[in-house]
């Protein structure tokens, strides 16, 4: 059979395919040019061969420049970096503002909790005063009517220095001027908090419930003591400011 040349062929218009395809004609034209060495070449295989070779070059200029590409790639692959940078560190900075921020909260949330004990502790007070006062005067009632003046009613009286000032004796007036008063104390909140309050710290919460009266009775009076009785009443042993400092001379 005799050898055959390559057909003409038409090339793809995508340059990648069209070398593709200049390759396989330009090896199949050598082929058949290694079996019968000395033969000329067909015109019309040369003409196709070289058809194919500019139309190629043609569309390999128009290809742009990979080097570009590659710049290009680089360059937006450290703006990418840069800005994962940027996002953590503004993400860190985020955190650490939602920390402070949970901070703040924790401390108003304390804050908060201060008040509320110190206002318990306001109201607290208050009870105590009003049961002093409510004391007081129930001294002076039950003086009114005949009885022993109890010492709340003599220091309402403002008479319990005079009665009682015996500066012969520093241990009898001393005995003399301390007087025990029992507030009553109903009020259940009230009773608890009392309880929880130090005993020591007792006798300056019953000093100040008498400061924050407005009552000008039981601001004459001078706190010696102060306990809670099981009950839940108060215990307290004072005297008038009068007798405080007649006695303190002596």
């Amino acid at each position: 059979l005799a050898e055959t040349w390559p057909i003409g062929v038409t090339w793809p218009t995508e340059y990648r395919e069209h070398a593709l395809q200049l390759m396989k004609y330009l090896l199949a034209t050598r082929s058949r040019i290694d079996r019968a060495p000395g033969t000329a070449v067909p015109t019309d295989v040369v003409k196709m061969a070289i058809q194919g070779a500019t139309t190629f070059v043609a569309k390999a200029q128009n290809v742009p420049d990979m080097t570009d590409i590659q710049d290009t790639l680089r360059t937006l692959r450290g703006d990418a970096e840069a800005a994962k940078e940027e996002t953590s560190r503004r993400l860190e900075a985020l955190k650490k503002e939602v920390r402070s921020t949970n901070t703040i909260a924790e401390k108003i949330n304390a804050l908060g909790e201060e008040t509320k004990g110190a206002a318990k502790e306001a109201v607290g007070v208050g009870k105590v005063g009003v049961a002093i006062i409510r004391e007081v005067k129930n001294a002076g009632i039950q003086n009114n009517k005949g009885t022993t003046a109890s010492y709340a009613a003599a220091v309402a009286s403002g008479t319990l220095a005079s009665s009682i000032y015996n500066p012969q004796s520093t241990q009898s007036t001393s005995t003399q001027s301390q007087r025990e008063i029992i507030v009553n104390i109903r009020d259940s909140v009230t009773i608890e908090h009392l309880r929880a309050i130090n005993p020591r710290k007792l006798e300056s919460h019953v000093d100040r419930a008498i400061e924050q009266s407005v009552n000008k009775q039981i601001k004459h009076i001078k706190v010696m003591s102060a306990n809670q009785l099981k009950s839940g009443d108060l215990t307290i042993r004072a005297a008038s400011i009068d007798e405080t400092q007649t006695q303190e001379p002596w």
